[in-house]
C-alpha cells in the first residue's frame, strides 16, 4: 500500500496482517515524497509511483532499494 501522507509503503499479508513498511521523505535513494501507486513484478518487486520526485523507484520485496528511473527535467517558465 502507498502510504502518500507518510512518504512510505506498507506491506500487508493477504489476511491484511501488517508485515513491514519503508520510505522516508527525501528525494535520496529509496526515500519517497508522496508515493502514488504501486505494482509488483512476477519476481515481487514493488515499483513505486514517487509523484513529487517525478520517477518510479524499484524495490524488493523486503524494501530494500534496487533502482530509479527519473523524468526528464523539465524547463521552468517564468
Amino acid at each position: 500500500m502507498a502510504d502518500s501522507g507518510n512518504c512510505r509503503i506498507q506491506k500487508f499479508t493477504e489476511d491484511g496482517v501488517f508485515v513491514c513498511s519503508w520510505g522516508t521523505k527525501g528525494s535520496g535513494e529509496g526515500q519517497l515524497m508522496y508515493p502514488h501507486g504501486l505494482d509488483l513484478d512476477v519476481q515481487g518487486n514493488v515499483y513505486v509511483g514517487d509523484y513529487l520526485n517525478h520517477r518510479i523507484v524499484k524495490f524488493s520485496s523486503h524494501g530494500t532499494f534496487i533502482t530509479q528511473w527519473a523524468a526528464a527535467a523539465q524547463a521552468m517558465v517564468n
